[in-house]
């Protein structure tokens, strides 16, 4: 039955980046690279409006441990004002799906991320995002599921950029124990095309 869940999740993924793929109109590419981890994600905007923009994005964890970790996630984002030059905003929800060891967890996260251009260094952006999915919406071996993220990012090209980051993914368990899936600085690059 959870394996069943995790392979249920990869495919409804799958299903949904072929469907929206074709009303596209930019999409990202990322890796993030640790000592003991790794990390794949694709983003994809899906809509645009005066209101901000719609990205929606598939994000792929493993780890030495034989952690992995698939995600989907869903956010609007846009400039914040024009009293804050360079910051954007994000909210949104991911959906998890974990398999670690004997450890398999379905969630429903809700969060978001801030970006900041820093306007004295064009090409520097400072930024954090976070998720968190309390016991309501937490299944399988999961009572709750979390990420958290601060980085730091620079701009090479206008299409490219590399980052150092610190992440944290993690979950308590049903003994009320907490569990790091990967807690690690981190390399990455990103382009946009």
């Amino acid at each position: 039955m959870k394996k069943r869940a995790l392979k249920q999740f990869v495919f409804v993924s799958a299903i949904s980046f072929l469907l929206l793929g074709s009303n596209a109109y930019a999409q990202r590419a990322y890796i993030a690279l640790s000592e003991v981890s790794a990390q794949i994600g694709y983003g994809t905007l899906v809509g645009g409006s005066d209101y901000g923009r719609t990205e929606f994005a598939l994000d792929f964890l493993y780890t030495e441990e034989d952690a992995y970790v698939g995600d989907i996630s869903f956010q609007v984002f846009d400039q914040v004002g024009s009293k804050v030059k360079g910051l954007v905003a994000g909210i949104g929800g991911k959906v998890y799906a974990l398999n670690q060891d004997n450890f398999d967890a379905l969630a429903l996260g809700i969060g978001g991320m801030l970006r900041y251009s820093i306007p004295s260094v064009k090409r520097l952006i400072l930024g954090v995002d976070g998720y968190y999915a309390p016991s309501v919406v937490s299944f399988i071996d999961a009572e709750s599921f979390y990420e958290i993220a601060a980085r730091v990012e620079y701009s090479v090209l206008p299409q490219a950029g590399a980052f150092v980051e610190w992440r944290d993914f993690g979950f308590e368990d049903s003994s009320g124990k907490t569990r790091h899936i990967d807690e690690n600085l981190r390399l990455g690059l990103e382009i946009n095309f």
